[in-house]
């Protein structure tokens, strides 16, 4: 299943340390690049922007018309 998220679900996953949740329930997750840009701003703070930055460290992403596609993976897995 595809999905598309918006910033909070994300932010506040990450903030419980349960940012892998989501791929793990629906596989692949679309972002529009401007939540991509607010989960890694300073103001989400050190712990959303180290979840998704691990996430997406080992996946290139993939742009798609104006959404960014993440190919997620468990950040504490690896």
């Amino acid at each position: 299943m595809i999905v598309v998220s918006n910033t909070s679900p994300l932010s506040h996953l990450a903030k419980v340390e349960q940012f892998s949740l989501m791929p793990q329930l629906y596989g692949r997750i679309l972002i529009p690049c401007a939540v991509h840009e607010e989960l890694l701003d300073s103001r989400a703070g050190d712990t959303v922007i180290t979840a998704v930055r691990s996430a997406i460290r080992m996946h290139k992403p993939i742009t798609e018309t104006r959404f960014l596609c993440l190919p997620w993976r468990n950040p504490v897995s690896s």
